[in-house]
């Protein structure tokens, strides 16, 4: 019986155990997700956002109005991000107009991610389990759960797209690379300098004529977007995260020129700027994760200099947190493929040479993994994390008693389940102008190791203490009427006769602070004292 079964596990190949991997990954980050969503982990300010978009465009608004902006002022999507990608997402927001399709879709793009590297991996190494690997190391990096876990971001998406373009042009398939060329650059505005670098990598590595196609159909198309089809969608301003309160790069210049020349201009302060600690944090976390073994690989390394180069020069410093966070996953991907590059030589030309880039690819990947994934077998995150909360039925209750017209101002972490309408906005944006606002008493992280963002009140938006100081003075109101009080959520109707007992509203609302606090203190506890190096602002002079 036992050479009977022999053959059969001879006959298990790589490609097998890759899409078995894929499907139980998609399957497993997916049900986490939704989840996340199901237990109010998921935030107005990103899946809210484009699922009121793709709700909009589904619904005819091919501006995708948002609500939701940084000043809180009705503005097209493409003005905010130039996620022209969303139009055909819309599609199957026909058939399927709930967020939770984006949550799914965002674990099927990092399984087709992890996928396309193993397809690189095949060419570059041969069939063998060494082309294993790197896909594995993919899928199993902290850096690509946090991406996953982090409501909807379409660099997910953007991921899988270069990944495959890549594989593409590897493999002399231009019609296919083209194709998927033209779909990540519809994703998002920064999408066509990270593709200008893969046509300089292209150039560099002998296809200069594809690769001076590919940078300047990258930078026609990046000048377009700024200068024609985003002021077209936005008033006549420019991006948002470039231009007015939502800037940040604000500290260099009002506007991409400014910047531009401040940067040339001013080298030494910009200098000074990147060399903070908190800036170069994530630039080492890169090095340490894989980069060291894939930069003998630098030229398609040179992919990653425009995301980490967005970090670096940015104001706010969560932009270069290195958990909780979404940046990373296409610096990630790409650290993965020098990897399968370096290695190249010494799996398909010696084969008897040992591949220490792929050892060392998966032995960090898996300590940091075990270290800083936010997934339940980590040290900094559990199952907890992941728990249900009773009270998430009365919300169903409440939304359904909120009219599908009314502007509504919400807690951050209610948004996504409210925002397929034209008007919401998180608290205290359009707050004068909204008919509802709705707040929840409740702590929904679970333990706290102090690195992720579902486990931070900084997922409310407010402190815990400036929550309930302001469902205190809405009870005590003339203009807003308690409607519902129930479980720790609170609705409140506008313009409408305050007739409610206040003393027992006001005590019941101290009698849920109490219960919130009481629970994130014991979140708290289990804190890590040096998360704050890995998520936080610091200055040398604080690290040391």
């Amino acid at each position: 019986m036992k050479n009977e079964r022999l053959p059969i596990l001879i006959q298990i190949r790589p490609i097998q155990i890759i899409i078995g991997i894929a499907i139980v990954y998609t399957l497993f980050l997916s049900t986490l997700s939704v989840l996340q969503h199901y237990g109010l982990r998921t935030q107005m300010n990103d899946l809210g956002n484009v699922d009121q978009a793709l709700w909009a465009a589904s619904n005819g608004d091919l501006a995708m109005t948002q609500s939701n902006d940084t000043d809180g002022k009705l503005r097209s999507r493409i003005g905010v991000h130039a996620n022209l990608i969303l139009w055909l997402l819309a599609v199957i927001y026909l058939v399927l107009p709930y967020p939770e399709m984006l949550l799914i879709l965002t674990s099927v793009a990092c399984a087709l991610a992890g996928v396309g590297i193993y397809a690189i991996a095949r060419q570059r190494l041969g069939d063998t389990w060494w082309a294993v690997v790197p896909a594995v190391a993919f899928w199993i990096s902290p850096i690509v759960h946090d991406a996953n876990l982090y409501d909807f971001h379409i660099i997910t998406v953007v991921t899988a797209l270069l990944v495959w373009t890549l594989w593409a042009f590897d493999n002399d398939r231009p019609r296919i690379a083209w194709i998927l060329l033209i779909m990540a650059l519809s994703c998002n505005e920064d999408v066509a300098l990270a593709t200008l670098m893969l046509g300089i990598y292209l150039f560099l590595s002998g296809a200069r004529r594809t690769g001076l196609i590919v940078a300047g159909v990258s930078l026609f198309y990046f000048l377009i977007l700024l200068a024609v089809i985003i002021p077209f969608f936005n008033n006549g301003h420019g991006l948002s995260k470039l231009v007015g309160p939502g800037n940040r790069y604000a500290w260099l210049g009002s506007n991409p020129y400014e910047v531009f020349q401040a940067i040339i201009v001013h080298p030494v302060n910009v200098l000074k700027h990147i060399s903070r600690p908190d800036r170069l944090r994530i630039v080492i976390f890169l090095l340490l994760c894989g980069g060291i073994a894939g930069f003998g690989a630098w030229r398609v390394l040179l992919i990653t200099l425009p995301p980490i180069a967005a970090g670096l020069l940015s104001n706010p410093h969560w932009m270069t947190r290195i958990t909780g966070t979404y940046y990373w996953v296409i610096c990630e991907a790409i650290i993965v493929t020098a990897c399968i590059f370096t290695a190249e030589g010494r799996i398909k030309h010696v084969p008897r040479r040992f591949p220490w880039q792929l050892v060392y690819l998966s032995g960090a990947t898996l300590v940091l993994s075990i270290l800083l994934s936010p997934l339940p077998y980590s040290f900094a995150s559990s199952w907890q994390n992941y728990v249900l909360p009773p009270e998430r039925h009365s919300l169903e209750e409440i939304t359904r008693t909120i009219p599908a017209d009314a502007a509504v101002c919400v807690q951050n972490n209610l948004g996504p389940h409210l925002s397929q309408r034209r008007d919401i906005a998180v608290f205290p944006k359009r707050y004068n102008s909204a008919d509802y606002a709705l707040f929840h008493l409740r702590y929904v992280g679970g333990p706290d190791a102090g690195l992720f963002i579902r486990t931070s009140p900084d997922l409310y938006t407010m402190s815990l203490g400036h929550l309930t100081s302001v469902i205190k003075r809405m009870v005590l109101s003339q203009e807003w009427e308690l409607v519902t009080q129930k479980e720790g959520f609170y609705l409140f109707a506008h313009h409408a006769p305050n007739s409610k007992n206040h003393e027992y509203a006001l005590k019941q609302v101290d009698a849920d602070s109490e219960l919130l606090e009481s629970s994130y203190r014991e979140a708290s506890r289990h804190r890590w004292s040096w998360s704050r190096y890995l998520v936080s602002s610091f200055t040398w002079g604080q690290l040391l």
